[in-house]
């Protein structure tokens, strides 16, 4: 078993690096792709939705995934159908939470972005979710 010590450094570093391919992704949402962000890190009880996004009267559910190269797979691959059903229950938690925004359609979607490993962007794609 690892120290305590140890074990917190390892997660912090792994959440320094979502939090960066987070904050890569929402400056090109806004300045390349023109959205408002209406809210990030989304918590609910069964997890979190990364970025809630508007444009052009959709509102986009957003799961930011990321990678440094592909030796262990695309981005997207790891979005499982667990992980799908916890997203669209995040998505109905969000309209019960806003309802005045239920009269929007909404689109989810997966954000890909595989960085090398000087922590720069190499590749962005954008899937649709479900």
């Amino acid at each position: 078993m690892l120290p305590q010590r140890r074990v917190k450094r390892l997660e912090s570093k792994k959440v320094g690096f979502g939090e960066k391919a987070e904050a890569v992704f929402l400056s090109y949402l806004v300045n390349t792709l023109s959205h408002k962000i209406l809210t990030k890190n989304f918590y609910y009880r069964l997890g979190e939705i990364d970025i809630i996004s508007f444009k052009d009267g959709l509102i986009y559910f957003w799961e930011v995934k990321a990678r440094h190269g592909i030796a262990f797979g695309y981005p997207e691959e790891a979005v499982t159908q667990k992980k799908l059903r916890k997203i669209e229950k995040g998505i109905e938690i969000f309209f019960q939470k806003y309802p005045q925004l239920q009269k929007y359609d909404y689109l989810p979607k997966i954000a890909a972005l595989i960085f090398n490993s000087n922590n720069e962007l190499v590749d962005l794609k954008i899937f649709d979710l479900l």
